[in-house]
C-alpha cells in the first residue's frame, strides 16, 4: 500500500483518520463524539465493511444508482455515528434515500458551501486531509444511529442522476473510497471485503466505445443498445478513487471517440477509441480465411495436446458460415489436411476428425509449418488470419532465428495477420515476439499451468470477425506525437481499438479512421475538441506512459541497454508512478504486520506489494536476463512488456509506493514530505501550517489545491510560481497583504 498518501483514501463508513489501508467505501462513518485531537496511537474504535454492492442502471443519460454495504460491529459495545455521503459532482441528482436495515433514516442534504464547512471540522478535528478531495462537492448526511454490539447493518442509498454529456460521450462516475483498518486500540483488524458492481446500459441511439479505466471490469454487449457491465473481487481490487463508464451514442458503423488530458501550457495526452457496431448478421460480416497451425511435438503429450484439439474443434465448430479454413500439423515432418483453403460449409465434418486423429510425438519443425503457408494464398482482398500454437523451440530444419524471420517476412503479404500462442516456458520468446510483429497480429503467452482450451477459444472469440483491416488515421492537422502502438491492429466485431499519444495544438479537428471494410475502402470521420486545458481523465496520461515505458524496455531488451533510453524510463516511471525494473526501489516492502501510526513525519509501513508472478520475476530479471531468448525468466519479462504495451486500463496492482501522480503532476515521497517533482528549491517559499485558518483559506480560494492537500499532512507543491510546504507548524493567519496576495494567484 503506499505510505500515508490520501490520493484515494477516503475512510469509509469505517474510519475518518490518516491511516494507509485497502478496501472501498462510498458512505463515510463519522464516530460520536468527534475527539477535540487524536493522541497516537489511535484510541478509536470503527465497524467494518465486510461487503459493498453497487447496482446502476441508466437509460442515455439518466442513472438510478443503488449502493449496499454491510458493516458489522466486532466489539462488545455498541458504536454510534453519523453516515455521510458525497454526491458525484458532475450528476444532477433528482432523488436521495437512505436507509439502515430497511428503515428509512432522515438526513439534509447539503450544497457546496455547508458542506465545505462539515467536510472542514471533520479534517480539523480529525486531522485527516483525505476528505479535501472532495471539498467541493455536496454531500448527504444522516442523524446519528447505533451499530449495536456483534451485529451487522445494512446500508442501501438509492439515488437517480443525469450524468453529464459532452463530444457524443455519456460519463458515468461513481466515487469509490479506500476504507481504512479497523481499530481496536493499537490492535489491526483486517476483514474480509468484497466489492460487487453490476449494470446495464441502455439507449435508443446505438452505443458505441464502451470503456472504464478501472482494472478488472468486464463489459458484455451483445446488441447496439444494450450493454452490461459488472466487477466481482475484493475492496483491495481497484486502485481508483471513483468507477467510471464512458460511452458514445453514435449510428456510424464503427464509433469513434476521444479522451483527453492536459494542464494549460503543456503538452496534451489522448486517447482514441474505436469501435464497431454490435453486427448479428453473418451474411453482413466480412469473409475470411483461417489457417491453424499445430505444434504436435513429443513435448505436447498429454493435457496439453487433448486441451489444444479441444481448443481447434471449437475453433472449427465457430467459424462463420462464409469462412474458409487450413489445418496444418507439424512435429518432425509437416502434415496438411487438404493443404488449401477450404469452405468451412462443406469440410468441417471431416476436418473435425482430423483433428481427432492428431497425436504428439516427435520434434519441432517451425520451419516447415511457416513455410506451409505458401499453400494458403487466397484472396488478397479476404483477411488471412494465421493461428500458430507451439511450446517449444525451433529443434529440426532451420533453427536460426534470424533466417527463419528473413524466411516468414518474404512470404508476408498484406492482408495476413499471425497470431502465435507460445506455450510454456521452453518458448523462444525473441522468435515468436518477432514473428508477430512481422505478421502484424500478436503473440499471447500461456503459462504451463493454464488450459490452453480456454486460452484459445478465448481468444478466437476475439478475432474470428473483423470488421476493419489494414487501417491508417489521418489527424486533419492536429500535430500529434509518439503515437502507440505504432502499427495500428485490426478492430474486430464486439472489440475496441485504443490509440494513445501526446498534442501540441488546441481547437477543433476532424479526425479520419481509413480502413477495409466489408471488402471496400472506407473512412470514418469524426470532429473533435484537443482543449488547451482539460483535468477530467487524469488516467489518459498514465495509461500513455505504460505503453511508452513497455516499446522503451522492448528496445533496450533486443536492441541493448543505453543511457538515453534508459533514463527515460526512470523519468517515466517517477512522473507517473509506473514501476519498472529500474525504479523497483519505489515499492517498499515491510519485513513484518506493525501498528500504524497517524503522523506526519513517518509514514505506515505499507503492505506488501500485489505483484502477481509474472510482474515479480519481470522487476527482478530484467537488467541481468532481458537478454534471454527462454526459460521462466524470458517468459514473464516478455509477458509483462506486453502487458506495458497493451495498456488499457489503470493497473489494479500496487505501484511504486513512494510516487504519486496526482492532477497531472508527479510527487515523491522522500525525507517524511510529498514532494511536487515542479519544485527546484528545497526551502518553501511559504509554509502553512495543517488545518489552520491558512490552510483552509488556500482551499477556498484555490479549490483545485485539494487534490495536492489530500496526500497528507507533509505537501510541498508548486502553485501559479509560489512554493507552497504545508506541515504541522507553519502559517496560522493570513495577514491582510498576504491574504490578497494569496487569493490573487492564478495558476
Amino acid at each position: 500500500m503506499k505510505p500515508f498518501k490520501f490520493k484515494i483514501m477516503i475512510l469509509s463508513i469505517g474510519l475518518i483518520l490518516g491511516l494507509a489501508g485497502t478496501g472501498l467505501a462510498q458512505c463515510w462513518f463519522i464516530p460520536r463524539p468527534i475527539p477535540p485531537e487524536i493522541p497516537n496511537p489511535v484510541p478509536l474504535e470503527f465497524p467494518v465493511l465486510e461487503k459493498e454492492t453497487i447496482h446502476f442502471s441508466v437509460q442515455e443519460q439518466l442513472g438510478k444508482i443503488t449502493l449496499e454495504q454491510v458493516w458489522k460491529n466486532p466489539f462488545d459495545h455498541p458504536i454510534e455515528g453519523r453516515l455521510i455521503f458525497p454526491l458525484p459532482p458532475d450528476a444532477r441528482v433528482t432523488h436521495f434515500e437512505m436507509t439502515v436495515n430497511d428503515t428509512v433514516f432522515s438526513g439534509k442534504l447539503y450544497n457546496r458551501v455547508k458542506a465545505r464547512r462539515i467536510y472542514e471540522k471533520i479534517v480539523r478535528r480529525l486531522r485527516d486531509p483525505g476528505l479535501l478531495e472532495y471539498f467541493n462537492d455536496r454531500l448527504f448526511q444522516t442523524e446519528i444511529f447505533p451499530v449495536p454490539a456483534g451485529q451487522t447493518r445494512r446500508i442501501s442509498v438509492n439515488y437517480q442522476a443525469v450524468f453529464p454529456f459532452d463530444q457524443n460521450m455519456v460519463t458515468l462516475k461513481l466515487p469509490l473510497f479506500v476504507q481504512k483498518f479497523a481499530w481496536r486500540r493499537n490492535e489491526q483488524i483486517l476483514p474480509k471485503r468484497t466489492l460487487v458492481i453490476s449494470g446495464v446500459v441502455r439507449s435508443k441511439s446505438p452505443l458505441k466505445t464502451i470503456y472504464s479505466p478501472n482494472s478488472g471490469v468486464d463489459i458484455l454487449q451483445r446488441s447496439d443498445h444494450e450493454a452490461k457491465v459488472s466487477f466481482e473481487g475484493t475492496l483491495s481490487d481497484q486502485k481508483k478513487k471513483e468507477f467510471r463508464l464512458i460511452y458514445s451514442l453514435q449510428k456510424d458503423p464503427v464509433g469513434l471517440s476521444l479522451l483527453t488530458f492536459r494542464k494549460p501550457n503543456t503538452r496534451g495526452y489522448f486517447l482514441l477509441l474505436a469501435s464497431p457496431s454490435i453486427d448479428q448478421n453473418q451474411k453482413q460480416s466480412t469473409p475470411t480465411d483461417f489457417v491453424f497451425l499445430l505444434d504436435r511435438s513429443g513435448s505436447m503429450s498429454g493435457e496439453k495436446i487433448e486441451q489444444a484439439k479441444k481448443a481447434l474443434k471449437y475453433c472449427l465448430n465457430h467459424l462463420k458460415s462464409n469462412d474458409r479454413f487450413g489445418l496444418v500439423t507439424f512435429s518432425s515432418d509437416v502434415e496438411a489436411f487438404k493443404g488449401e483453403l477450404l469452405p468451412i460449409k462443406t469440410w468441417r465434418g471431416k476436418a473435425l476428425h482430423f483433428v481427432d486423429q492428431i497425436d504428439a510425438r516427435g520434434g519441432t519443425n517451425i520451419q516447415g509449418a511457416l513455410e506451409s503457408l505458401k499453400r494458403f494464398r487466397g484472396d488478397s482482398t479476404r483477411p488471412l488470419e494465421v493461428i500458430f500454437l507451439t511450446d517449444g523451440k525451433p529443434t529440426l530444419g532451420v533453427t536460426d532465428e534470424s533466417e527463419l524471420l528473413e524466411s516468414f517476412r518474404k512470404e508476408t503479404k498484406p492482408n495476413l495477420r499471425l497470431f502465435v500462442f507460445g506455450v510454456g516456458f521452453d518458448v523462444n520468446t525473441f522468435l515468436l515476439n518477432h514473428l508477430s510483429q512481422e505478421g502484424h497480429g500478436m503473440v499471447v503467452y500461456v503459462e504451463p499451468e493454464s488450459n490452453l482450451e480456454v486460452k484459445i477459444s478465448s481468444f478466437f472469440n476475439k478475432v474470428k470477425a473483423p470488421v476493419l483491416t489494414n487501417i491508417s488515421l489521418n489527424w486533419g492537422g492536429q500535430s500529434v506525437q509518439e503515437v502507440l502502438p505504432k502499427e495500428l491492429p485490426d478492430l474486430f466485431q464486439g472489440g475496441q481499438l485504443i490509440v494513445a499519444g501526446t498534442y501540441k495544438k488546441s481547437g477543433t479537428f476532424q479526425i479520419g479512421l481509413k480502413g477495409r471494410f466489408r471488402g471496400q475502402t472506407r473512412i470514418f470521420k469524426r470532429k473533435f475538441n484537443f482543449p488547451e486545458a482539460a483535468n477530467e481523465n487524469d488516467f489518459v496520461p498514465v495509461i500513455w506512459a505504460s505503453r511508452k515505458i513497455g516499446f522503451l524496455l522492448d528496445e533496450i531488451r533486443w536492441h541493448g541497454e543505453n543511457e538515453e533510453l534508459k533514463n527515460e524510463v526512470i523519468r517515466l516511471s517517477k512522473k507517473f508512478g509506473i514501476v519498472t525494473p529500474y525504479t523497483s526501489y519505489l515499492i517498499r516492502e515491510p519485513e513484518q504486520p506493525l501498528v500504524l501510526q497517524p503522523t506526519a513525519g513517518t509514514p505506515p509501513t505499507p503492505q506488501p506489494p500485489r505483484f502477481n508472478r509474472s510482474k515479480k520475476i519481470f522487476l527482478q530479471d530484467f537488467v541481468n536476463k532481458g537478454a534471454e531468448v527462454s526459460g521462466a525468466s524470458s517468459f514473464y519479462i516478455s509477458k509483462s512488456i506486453q502487458n506495458l504495451q497493451q495498456s488499457r486500463v489503470v493497473s489494479s496492482e500496487s505501484e511504486a509506493d513512494l510516487v504519486e501522480f496526482v492532477a497531472g503532476r508527479s510527487f515523491i515521497f522522500a525525507d517524511s514530505i510529498w514532494v511536487d517533482q515542479r519544485v527546484e528549491s528545497k526551502s518553501a517559499d511559504v509554509t502553512v501550517a495543517f488545518g489552520s485558518p491558512a490552510y483552509f483559506d488556500l482551499l477556498k480560494w484555490h479549490p483545485e489545491m485539494a487534490e495536492f492537500f489530500a496526500l497528507g499532512r507533509a505537501v510541498k507543491f508548486k502553485f501559479a510560481g509560489v512554493v507552497f510546504q504545508i506541515s504541522e507548524n507553519g502559517k496560522e493567519k493570513w495577514s491582510s497583504n498576504e491574504s490578497e496576495k494569496y487569493r490573487r494567484l492564478a495558476p
